[in-house]
C-alpha cells in the first residue's frame, strides 16, 4: 500500500500510561485502544488518567515553576540546553516516532520526514535564539505623537497546558510550538495528549521526560496526560495553577475551553478548525471545470484530508460547467484508495449526498 508497505515495524512496546513526575503513572482510569489505520493491527492499550492524576500533574508543575523561577532561577542557557536535550532525545527515537505516527494516522513516510525535521529544527532554532539572549530585552512602543508609551518585558507566567493537534502528530503534537515556547520562556508544561495517536504521544513524551532529567530540571516540569475523557480539558483549564494554554483543534472545543480559562484567570491561544468556502467565478467553470475539479479534489484530500485548510464548500454561479465538474469529481472519488477501516461502499456513493 503505497509507501506504507515498506515501512519498518515499531520496535517500541508501549506501557500505555500517563507520564507524571518523570515516570509512568499507575493505571487509574478507563482504557482505550490504538490501532493501525494502515493494516488494523493492535498498537497498544492506554489507560486514561484519573482526575486526581491530572491534579497531581498540575501541582507538580506549579512546584517546578516555583523552583525554577524563584528558588533557583534558570538562565537562558539552561533553557537552551533543555530545548537541545529534547531535540537529541527526539532524534534518538526517530524511527519509532515516525512509524508510530504513520500507523496511527495513515500518513506516508514523506509526511513523517518533513514534519519531524521541522520539529527538530524548531527546537534548535529556539535554543540558539535563547543563547543569544533574544526576547530578554524590554520592548518599547511609543506613538509618534507620544500618546502611547508601552514598555514590556517577557517573564514566565506559570504553568502552561498544551492541547496538541490530532492531524500534525510530530510538528504540532506533544513537542510542537506549544511546548517549545513555554520551555523557552521558563514555563512548565502539562500536555493533554490526543487520543487519536497515543502511541506517538507516549514516544514523544518519553523523549521530553528524558530531556527534562538530563537538563537538570525538576521532574514535574513536564507531564503527559493520556486521556480520552473530554472533561479533562475543563479540569485543566479550571485549575488556578494554569496561566496559559495552547489548543490546536475544533472551534467548539476552543470556545468552550476559552470561557473556562477566562473565568479562572488564564489565557487560551487557539488555532481552531474551520470549513473554508471556495467561490468559483462563471468564467472558471465555463472554461476550466475539469481542471478545477482536479485541483479542488487534490486540495480537499491533501494529507488524507487532514491539513489545516478544508475547502469543503464550493459556491458556483449557475449551472454552466457543473456537469463536467461532477463527472471528474466522481471519477476521482471512485478511484480513491480507502484505508483499512473504511466501508467498502464506493466513495462516490458515500459522497453522493454532496450537493452539487
Amino acid at each position: 500500500m503505497l509507501e506504507w508497505a515498506a515501512m519498518s515495524t515499531i520496535s517500541y512496546r508501549p506501557h500505555g500510561r500517563s507520564l507524571i513526575n518523570g515516570a509512568p503513572a499507575e493505571p487509574a482510569g478507563r482504557t482505550f485502544e490504538s490501532r493501525s489505520r494502515i493494516d488494523g493491527s493492535h498498537l497498544g492499550t492506554f489507560a486514561s488518567a484519573s482526575d486526581d492524576q491530572v491534579r497531581t500533574a498540575l501541582n507538580l508543575a506549579a512546584g517546578a515553576f516555583f523552583e525554577t523561577a524563584v528558588l533557583s532561577p534558570r538562565t537562558a542557557d539552561d533553557q537552551a540546553r533543555l530545548l537541545l536535550e529534547v531535540a537529541r532525545a527526539f532524534e534518538a527515537r526517530l524511527p519509532d516516532i515516525k512509524a508510530a505516527g504513520c500507523h496511527e494516522l495513515a500518513y506516508p513516510a514523506a509526511r513523517a520526514d518533513g514534519e519531524t525535521a521541522r520539529a527538530i529544527f524548531q527546537f534548535r532554532l529556539h535554543a540558539e535564539a535563547a543563547r543569544r539572549r533574544k526576547r530578554l530585552f524590554p520592548s518599547i512602543s511609543i506613538a509618534l505623537d507620544k500618546s502611547i508609551n508601552v514598555r514590556s518585558l517577557r517573564v514566565p507566567r506559570g504553568v502552561a497546558v498544551n492541547f496538541p493537534s490530532t492531524n500534525f502528530p510530530w510538528g504540532i503534537g506533544v513537542v510542537g510550538p506549544d511546548l517549545i515556547e513555554p520551555f523557552r520562556e521558563g514555563c512548565p508544561v502539562v500536555v493533554k495528549a490526543s487520543s487519536k495517536h497515543p502511541l506517538t504521544s507516549e514516544l514523544l513524551g518519553e523523549a521530553v521526560v528524558e530531556a527534562v532529567k538530563n537538563a537538570g530540571y525538576p521532574s514535574g516540569f513536564f507531564s503527559l496526560i493520556q486521556s480520552n475523557d473530554h472533561d479533562h480539558g475543563g479540569l485543566l483549564m479550571s485549575s488556578a495553577e494554569v496561566a496559559v494554554a495552547g489548543l490546536t483543534g475544533g472551534a467548539a472545543t476552543g470556545r468552550r475551553l476559552s470561557v473556562v480559562a477566562l473565568e479562572h484567570g488564564a489565557i487560551l491561544h487557539g488555532e481552531l478548525g474551520a470549513v473554508n468556502p471556495v467561490f468559483v467565478l462563471p468564467e472558471k467553470m465555463r472554461n476550466h471545470a475539469a481542471s478545477f475539479a482536479e485541483n479542488w479534489w487534490n486540495s480537499l484530500t491533501l494529507g488524507n484530508g487532514q491539513f489545516c485548510t478544508c475547502p469543503g464548500i464550493v459556491f458556483m454561479s449557475g449551472n454552466e460547467g457543473i456537469t463536467e465538474f461532477e463527472r471528474v469529481l466522481r471519477a476521482r472519488m471512485d478511484g480513491a484508495e480507502p484505508l483499512w477501516e473504511t466501508t467498502t461502499e464506493p466513495v462516490s456513493k458515500i459522497m453522493g449526498r454532496l450537493s452539487l
